[in-house]
Protein backbone atom coordinates (compact mmCIF):
# COMPACT_ATOMS: atom_id res chain seq x y z
CA UNK A 1 0.00 0.00 0.00
CA UNK A 2 1.34 3.53 -0.97
CA UNK A 3 1.13 6.19 1.13
CA UNK A 4 0.31 9.46 -0.30
CA UNK A 5 1.68 12.56 1.09
CA UNK A 6 -0.07 15.86 1.76
CA UNK A 7 1.67 19.13 1.81
CA UNK A 8 1.34 20.33 5.89
CA UNK A 9 0.78 24.09 6.35
CA UNK A 10 4.55 24.36 7.25
CA UNK A 11 5.63 23.01 3.68
CA UNK A 12 2.95 25.80 2.02
CA UNK A 13 4.80 28.52 3.78
CA UNK A 14 8.56 28.00 3.53
CA UNK A 15 9.33 31.86 4.58
CA UNK A 16 7.21 32.15 7.66
CA UNK A 17 9.34 33.25 10.68
CA UNK A 18 12.50 34.55 8.13
CA UNK A 19 12.40 38.35 8.05
CA UNK A 20 11.02 39.74 4.82
CA UNK A 21 13.62 41.17 2.34
CA UNK A 22 12.31 45.11 3.35
CA UNK A 23 13.61 44.25 6.80
CA UNK A 24 16.72 42.83 6.32
CA UNK A 25 17.64 45.86 4.48
CA UNK A 26 16.55 47.47 7.22
CA UNK A 27 18.94 45.55 9.75
CA UNK A 28 21.72 45.87 7.34
CA UNK A 29 21.14 49.24 7.14
CA UNK A 30 20.98 50.06 10.99
CA UNK A 31 24.27 47.68 11.20
CA UNK A 32 25.70 49.52 8.88
CA UNK A 33 24.66 53.13 10.31
CA UNK A 34 25.89 51.73 14.06
CA UNK A 35 28.85 50.59 12.80
CA UNK A 36 29.81 53.70 11.25
CA UNK A 37 28.86 55.78 14.59
CA UNK A 38 30.91 53.57 16.34
CA UNK A 39 33.93 54.17 14.50
CA UNK A 40 33.23 58.22 14.63
CA UNK A 41 33.18 58.03 18.34
CA UNK A 42 35.92 55.80 18.71
CA UNK A 43 38.09 57.90 16.06
CA UNK A 44 36.87 61.10 17.93
CA UNK A 45 37.93 59.34 21.39
CA UNK A 46 41.12 58.55 20.43
CA UNK A 47 42.13 61.85 19.17
CA UNK A 48 40.86 64.33 22.00
CA UNK A 49 42.86 61.15 24.18
CA UNK A 50 46.02 61.63 21.93
CA UNK A 51 46.12 65.31 21.94
CA UNK A 52 46.08 65.78 25.39
CA UNK A 53 48.10 62.66 26.47
CA UNK A 54 50.53 64.42 23.60
CA UNK A 55 49.96 67.81 25.42
CA UNK A 56 50.62 66.30 29.21
CA UNK A 57 53.43 64.65 27.74
CA UNK A 58 54.64 68.46 26.61
CA UNK A 59 54.54 69.69 30.41
CA UNK A 60 56.55 66.96 31.74
CA UNK A 61 59.33 66.84 29.95
CA UNK A 62 59.06 66.47 26.27
CA UNK A 63 58.44 69.91 25.03
CA UNK A 64 61.63 70.14 23.46
CA UNK A 65 61.07 67.16 21.62
CA UNK A 66 57.82 67.80 19.50
CA UNK A 67 58.43 64.25 17.90
CA UNK A 68 58.79 62.21 20.82
CA UNK A 69 55.85 64.49 22.70
CA UNK A 70 53.26 63.34 19.54
CA UNK A 71 54.63 59.66 19.76
CA UNK A 72 54.53 58.57 23.50
CA UNK A 73 50.92 58.69 23.12
CA UNK A 74 51.08 55.85 21.34
CA UNK A 75 52.94 54.13 23.82
CA UNK A 76 49.39 53.26 25.52
CA UNK A 77 46.92 53.52 22.48
CA UNK A 78 49.00 50.66 20.57
CA UNK A 79 48.15 48.29 23.69
CA UNK A 80 44.27 49.23 22.84
CA UNK A 81 44.77 49.22 19.04
CA UNK A 82 46.21 45.77 19.47
CA UNK A 83 43.57 44.43 21.64
CA UNK A 84 40.93 45.86 20.10
CA UNK A 85 41.67 44.13 16.72
CA UNK A 86 42.50 40.97 18.98
CA UNK A 87 39.52 40.69 20.23
CA UNK A 88 37.69 41.64 16.52
CA UNK A 89 39.39 38.11 15.72
CA UNK A 90 38.36 36.27 18.40
CA UNK A 91 34.84 37.66 17.79
CA UNK A 92 34.99 36.32 14.17
CA UNK A 93 36.33 33.02 15.56
CA UNK A 94 33.31 33.15 17.92
CA UNK A 95 36.26 32.93 21.08
CA UNK A 96 37.15 34.70 23.80
CA UNK A 97 40.80 36.12 24.00
CA UNK A 98 42.25 37.01 27.55
CA UNK A 99 45.31 38.53 25.99
CA UNK A 100 43.21 41.11 23.81
CA UNK A 101 41.11 41.91 26.93
CA UNK A 102 44.25 42.45 28.79
CA UNK A 103 46.04 44.15 26.25
CA UNK A 104 42.48 46.59 25.80
CA UNK A 105 42.40 47.24 29.54
CA UNK A 106 45.80 48.06 29.97
CA UNK A 107 45.53 50.83 27.69
CA UNK A 108 42.55 51.77 28.05
CA UNK A 109 43.43 52.56 31.72
CA UNK A 110 46.80 53.86 31.29
CA UNK A 111 45.14 56.41 29.13
CA UNK A 112 42.32 57.71 31.43
CA UNK A 113 44.64 57.39 34.47
CA UNK A 114 47.28 60.05 32.71
CA UNK A 115 44.13 62.49 31.11
CA UNK A 116 42.84 62.21 34.47
CA UNK A 117 46.15 62.92 36.13
CA UNK A 118 46.94 65.36 33.45
CA UNK A 119 44.29 68.18 34.70
CA UNK A 120 45.66 71.17 35.81
CA UNK A 121 42.35 72.59 36.43
CA UNK A 122 40.35 75.56 34.25
CA UNK A 123 40.26 78.24 36.93
CA UNK A 124 43.78 79.00 37.73
CA UNK A 125 43.59 78.24 41.62
CA UNK A 126 45.57 75.66 43.21
CA UNK A 127 41.71 73.48 43.08
CA UNK A 128 40.60 71.77 40.50
CA UNK A 129 37.05 71.74 40.25
CA UNK A 130 35.59 68.07 39.98
CA UNK A 131 33.94 68.61 36.73
CA UNK A 132 37.63 68.67 35.06
CA UNK A 133 38.31 65.27 35.98
CA UNK A 134 35.21 64.01 34.69
CA UNK A 135 35.77 65.38 32.11
CA UNK A 136 39.21 64.47 31.02
CA UNK A 137 37.96 60.84 31.80
CA UNK A 138 35.34 60.51 29.81
CA UNK A 139 35.88 61.16 26.62
CA UNK A 140 39.71 62.79 27.44
CA UNK A 141 38.98 66.09 27.31
CA UNK A 142 41.15 68.50 24.41
CA UNK A 143 44.45 70.40 24.82
CA UNK A 144 43.66 73.81 26.55
CA UNK A 145 45.39 75.09 23.76
CA UNK A 146 41.87 74.95 21.93
CA UNK A 147 39.94 78.02 21.41
CA UNK A 148 37.20 77.72 23.87
CA UNK A 149 33.53 77.81 22.39
CA UNK A 150 31.01 79.56 24.47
Amino acid sequence: MTKLSTASSRDERPDEGRPTTTQQAAERFTLIAAGVVIVALTAGGFWLSYAHLAEVAGQHGLRNSPVRQWAWPATLDAFIIAGELLMLRAGLRQATDGWAIALTATGSVGSIALNVAGVSGTGGTGAVPLLDYVVAAVPPRPPRCWPSVS
